[in-house]
Order: C-alpha cells, then sequence, then structure tokens
C-alpha cells in the first residue's frame, strides 16, 4: 500500500509545482479542520499554513514507530513515485542516519521492525506471527442470495476493481481480467 504522504504530495501544489484549487466554493480537508477547531476554541496544535507542515509533523511523530514516515520526504514522493512505510531517517538497529527506500512489502525474511528488534519480521516481542482460530457462528439472518446460486454477489466486481489497482496493476494477466 502506498503511504498516505504519496497521497497527501499529489493533493499538495507544493509538491508538484502545478496550482490545484478546489472547485467552487469547497475548501481543502485540513482547513475545514482548523478552522473547526478555532470554532471551538481549541486551535493549539491546529495552526498550519500549508500541507507541507502537516506531513512534516506526521514524519517526526512517526519516528521510531511501527509506521515511521520520518524518512519521507515530498521530494522523494515525487522522485521515486510514491514511497512504502516504514521509511526510516535513521537506521532502527544502529541509529545512523540513512536515505531508507522505504519497504513494498512488510514481514519479508530478514526485515527489522521495531518492536521485535531484530527477533523476527513480525511485529510481536518475540518476532513469531500468531494465528487466532474463530469460532465458527451460522449467521443470525438467513441469507437473502439464493440458495441454487453459488457465488457471490459482487465479488467478481471487487476483483475486477482490483481494489483500485493498488497490488494488481503489476499483473499483467489481472489486466485482462479486469478488462475482459
Amino acid at each position: 500500500m502506498r503511504s498516505a504522504p504519496s497521497r497527501l504530495a499529489r493533493a499538495d501544489a507544493a509538491s508538484s509545482g502545478r496550482q490545484r484549487r478546489c472547485p467552487g466554493e469547497a475548501r481543502q480537508d485540513w482547513v475545514i479542520i482548523q478552522d473547526i477547531a478555532r470554532a471551538l476554541r481549541r486551535s493549539k496544535g491546529f495552526t498550519f499554513s500549508e500541507p507541507r507542515e502537516i506531513f512534516d509533523e506526521l514524519r517526526r511523530a512517526s519516528k521510531g514507530g511501527v509506521a515511521d514516515y520520518s524518512g519521507i520526504t515530498y521530494e522523494k514522493i515525487e522522485r521515486e513515485m510514491g514511497v512504502f512505510w516504514p521509511c526510516y531517517s535513521e537506521d532502527p538497529q544502529t541509529g545512523e542516519p540513512i536515505d531508507h527506500p522505504g519497504t513494498p512489502r512488510l514481514f519479508e525474511p530478514d526485515s527489522y521492525n521495531p518492536v521485535a528488534k531484530g527477533k523476527g519480521r513480525f511485529y510481536f516481542p518475540d518476532g513469531r506471527a500468531r494465528f487466532n482460530v474463530a469460532e465458527y457462528r451460522p449467521p443470525v439472518e438467513p441469507s437473502a442470495m439464493s440458495s441454487t446460486s453459488g457465488s457471490t454477489p459482487g465479488a467478481t466486481c471487487v476483483f475486477r476493481s482490483g481494489h483500485r489497482s493498488t497490488a494488481t496493476r503489476r499483473v499483467a494477466w489481472t489486466l485482462l481480467i479486469q478488462w475482459q
């Protein structure tokens, strides 16, 4: 999944050099939230002048956490056409400054995370995954779907849309399925 900052960067005029305007009387979400905070007389912490300032606060606040954005900059987002988190500004094991490329896939062998601290790739202190068994319970209401039908309504639509194609776009055969 691409990080939220990549969506923020595309929406911000400063990141692309293009002026982006809201249609009609519409206003950007971050401006609306600041206006609500001001109306509630709770504007402390809501005094940003542009989305870049909000993103920089996210970078500082997430540093060292599971979803570390500290190594993501607007420039890196533009250069790489998006960056996956976590993306560290410092090596999590040594603390040395690094230019981390981002993490396209979580939980890969030899991946590091701040929870397991090198003991494994999953976000538990021992680095091991957890599986939970759920006991089956029948539905509370009978299904509206015909009992003779063997498919789930909408499943093909969801697959064809590819959940906005964030993962499937890179697999050529899914493009053929999506457009048939």
